[in-house]
């Protein structure tokens, strides 16, 4: 069978008509227009300096050679001092102040002033000497930080800033610890170390490992939306069928339709290491990007 060729589901198909339980319709909500603004003034004002761009694929030795500090530990929470702080300001003490913080990360690196910091509860160590608590900092996309994620747990390869702070990027390899067994049989000691049970439903983009899910059956929402655009979000469980599904849409009447349909939407299940897994999803703007 061709890799692409559909696959039936009988456990979706024997329960297409299990109700509705989960949904929840929502009327939409007015977006913060003055912080979309602000992105968007950031944007334009950023400088060059913050492109990110890597040198190349590094191999795993690479990587392991070029940190100066790998460990293995949860995510227990991501803040944003910096932004938190300038947030609070006027809009012309806030666009000095951005502008500064820009111009110290460029000696400093990463920091209070600009960047995200990420508290982990370290659990094993192969380089360096991190404490069970650890506070790591790392940027935005722009800038090549990492998107860290509460609750997950990470492999992570790190370095030392100027301003002498333990800092990762996107660069050097740092990645969900489920997916690192090739980074974990290089370091010496894989059967020692116990990969995490994540909790479930699971983010996707969190890990590069995962095997995404695949929709196989279904009516379409186009004719029922124009353009079969809606927004929200779903879980797809471990039998690929939708267990929860939240919407937003100014027309409640039509979104029960919408739900109707959805519910019944059946799906190869997401996979993690060859383990189906529970995934919650936003749905896509239309049918054409599933």
């Amino acid at each position: 069978m061709p890799p692409d060729a559909p696959v039936i589901n009988a456990v979706c198909f024997m329960n297409r008509n299990y109700g509705r339980r989960g949904v929840r319709v929502k009327r939409a909500r007015i977006r913060d227009m003055r912080h979309s603004a602000l992105l968007l003034l950031l944007a334009l004002l950023a400088p060059r300096g913050l492109a990110c761009s890597c040198a190349g694929q590094m191999t795993t030795q690479e990587k392991i050679d070029h940190a100066e500090v790998i460990f293995a530990g949860r995510v227990l929470s991501v803040e944003d001092p910096g932004e938190t702080a300038r947030a609070k300001l006027p809009e012309p003490e806030r666009r000095a102040a951005w502008k500064n913080a820009t111009e110290t990360s460029h000696v400093e690196g990463w920091g209070p002033h600009w960047g995200r910091k990420v508290t982990f509860a370290v659990t094993n160590i192969w380089k360096g000497s991190p404490s069970e608590l650890l506070e790591l900092w790392t940027g935005y996309a722009g800038d090549c930080g990492i998107d860290f994620a509460e609750d997950v747990s990470y492999l992570v390869f790190a370095r030392w800033s100027r301003g002498g702070r333990v800092v990762a990027s996107m660069c050097v390899g740092t990645l969900a610890l489920v997916c690192a067994r090739d980074e974990l049989r290089a370091l010496g000691e894989p059967e020692t170390l116990t990969l995490p049970a994540e909790r479930e439903p699971l983010n996707p983009h969190n890990f590069s490992c995962m095997q995404w899910p695949r929709r196989i059956s279904g009516a379409s929402l186009t004719g029922i939306v124009p353009g079969g655009y809606v927004e929200g979000n779903l879980v797809i469980d471990r039998e690929g069928r939708v267990a929860e599904l939240q919407l937003e849409h100014p027309n409640a009447r039509r979104m029960q339709e919408v739900a109707r349909i959805v519910h019944n939407w059946c799906f190869n299940p997401a996979s993690l290491n060859g383990k189906p897994v529970a995934v919650r999803l936003q749905i896509p703007a239309s049918e054409d990007n599933e």
